[in-house]
């Protein structure tokens, strides 16, 4: 007859073998994200926002805000993460000036997508009028509105197409593509976000508007931007970049002439329809103009089941 203290010793060890052998048998790897990857990493990597982007964005830039809504951990974590430093209070975490600009672009869009969380439901932009001004949300431990991310973001002058790696998530604004920025694909992504915008009409169109003259017809979303593309001969780059970082506009220009320095319209113009290439680089007095406003949200819309029809 087994004696009762004999049977818990024998229980004991099995268990001390039990947990012996897990600590030898290799864990699965969700296991290793939640302890690990909430941890801010020195370089800054932005897997999190990728697992975001992943779970609730369409290859089309909708985002199933709906479904969101009810799982934000992963979003509050990378807010978190983010809350920790910045390229402004420690450099030391992004080496390179891509690695800045991509913690500043993921950084507007995730602060963007969290602050229509907080309204959701919501449909139209015109239902969060604080968006640009708010500044619940830190960046190294530092509180910005949306207007003064997307000012750093677009500092970086070697990148002049990153305005087009940032949304609202409006109709008006650049659709998002599905992959977090990292310095070492900056420029590949921002290229391909380029790509997306000018596949738009509403978001950007080539225009004639007279001999040798060529309209840029702009989405609302780039009113202030405008200088980058068509610069007043009286400012220097340094100066143009300033004004336009600040969201300034130029309301008394009576000739608008094309800039000889890299700029957007240089980006673009290898996009324009060839009969409009080479005269996308003459001057003429009418070059920008803008379309109708669409605040409606980009984000993924659901048909009703035939149940709820039949009920409606």
């Amino acid at each position: 007859m087994n004696h009762p203290y004999l049977k818990c010793a024998q229980i004991g060890l099995l268990c001390l073998g039990l947990c012996a052998f897990g600590m030898l048998w290799p864990l699965p790897s969700h296991a290793g994200r939640v302890l690990n990857d909430a941890l801010v990493t020195r370089p800054f990597r932005h897997h999190v926002w990728q697992e975001v982007l992943t779970n609730w964005v369409n290859s089309a830039g909708e985002v199933d805000f709906a479904k969101m809504r009810a799982f934000p951990r992963r979003i509050n974590e990378y807010l978190d993460q983010l809350a920790t430093v910045s390229p402004d209070s420690d450099a030391s975490y992004f080496p390179t000036k891509e690695d800045k600009a991509a913690y500043w672009i993921n950084a507007h869009n995730a602060v963007a997508m969290r602050i229509i969380l907080d309204h959701y439901p919501v449909t139209s932009l015109a239902q969060v009028q604080t968006l640009e001004t708010n500044q619940r949300y830190k960046l190294g431990n530092r509180a910005y509105t949306l207007r003064e991310i997307r000012a750093k973001a677009i500092s970086y002058r070697k990148y002049p197409h990153i305005l087009f790696s940032l949304t609202n998530y409006s109709m008006d604004a650049p659709p998002l593509i599905p992959r977090a920025y990292e310095g070492n694909t900056l420029k590949t992504l921002t290229r391909q976000a380029m790509q997306k915008t000018l596949a738009d009409k509403h978001l950007i169109a080539f225009e004639r508007t007279g001999p040798s003259c060529v309209c840029l017809s702009l989405s609302p979303y780039f009113h202030g931007y405008e200088q980058i593309l068509f610069s007043p001969p009286a400012y220097e780059a340094e100066d143009r970049d300033e004004i336009a970082a600040q969201g300034r506009n130029f309301h008394n220009i009576s000739h608008i002439k094309l800039v000889g320095h890299v700029n957007w319209t240089d980006t673009m113009r290898v996009y324009a329809p060839p009969a409009m290439y080479a005269d996308l680089g003459h001057a003429c007095s009418q070059q920008v103009r803008f379309t109708r406003a669409n605040k409606t949200l980009r984000q993924v819309r659901y048909e009703p089941t035939r149940s709820q029809r039949l009920n409606q």
